[in-house]
């Protein structure tokens, strides 16, 4: 049937012939409009930078046949999309993160269109927004924030973290992921470089994509043990017990206390 007949009921004519009579008829034909095309796709979920062939979750069909078909609109989608005669969708470099609508539009010999949605969520990596740390050669560990967690499409305290490399003398430990703050237990030791300053290598994972940072820490030098004494007087051959006037004390721990010198 030609795309510009209307609907309704038309009529064909048609003769028949036996060879000796001949009887002429008409049939009715209902016509009906022309349908669009069919197609249609699932939602498809990417890693940022990925790539993907999605084929239609309904093919690609119509009543007569297919003119044309293409990306129609990309909508906030910025990576490559384009679609073949089968209606198979080519995803590249997907970008940016988070949910798009890519329009394909199918035409058929009719010019009839039919514009189909392909969801695409893209997952991005997360982010840590690190703090700068200050530790003291040997001293005692102390519990701090390393990092704000975040990430586009994971709720922050559902992210996971753990250790990377770690510079020459700093110790971590109870690394964990507070309710989207990174924090831990860190200490710098009596050895750690003073200059230039250390690192922690935070890793960050969605399950999917991982980011690592570098939380900076500066070292600072170790402080000699506080001991001092007052003057005292006693008789020749005579016994004294000298106190400290305060108690000794470090930054760290003391190792040991000895006479060095009686003069």
């Amino acid at each position: 049937m030609a795309c510009g007949v209307a609907s309704g009921t038309g009529t064909v004519g048609f003769s028949i012939n036996d060879g000796s009579a001949t009887t002429n008829a008409v049939a009715n034909v209902a016509i009906t409009p022309d349908s669009a095309p069919n197609l249609a796709y699932a939602p498809q979920t990417l890693n940022a930078g990925g790539n993907a062939t999605v084929t239609p979750s309904s093919a690609l069909a119509d009543n007569g046949s297919i003119a044309t078909i293409g990306v129609q609109s990309f909508g906030t989608y910025t990576g490559q999309a384009s679609v073949n005669t089968l209606g198979e969708v080519t995803l590249s470099n997907a970008q940016p993160g988070g949910n798009h609508t890519i329009v394909i539009r199918v035409t058929d010999a009719c010019a009839l269109s039919r514009d189909v949605n392909l969801a695409v969520s893209v997952n991005s990596a997360p982010n840590a927004a690190v703090q700068s740390l200050t530790r003291q050669q040997g001293s005692a560990a102390v519990e701090s924030a390393l990092a704000t967690l975040s990430d586009g499409q994971t709720a922050p305290a559902a992210l996971t973290v753990s250790l990377g490399a770690l510079s020459s003398g700093i110790s971590v430990t109870n690394l964990v992921n507070n309710a989207g703050e990174a924090r831990a237990i860190v200490a710098a030791g009596c050895t750690a470089p003073i200059s230039p300053a250390g690192n922690i290598v935070l890793n960050v994972s969605d399950g999917s994509l991982s980011t690592a940072a570098n939380v900076p820490v500066n070292v600072t030098a170790n402080a000699l043990p506080i001991l001092s004494y007052a003057a005292a007087t006693t008789a020749p051959n005579g016994n004294l017990n000298f106190a400290p006037v305060a108690p000794i004390s470090d930054n760290g721990s003391i190792a040991s206390v000895a006479v060095q010198s009686v003069g």
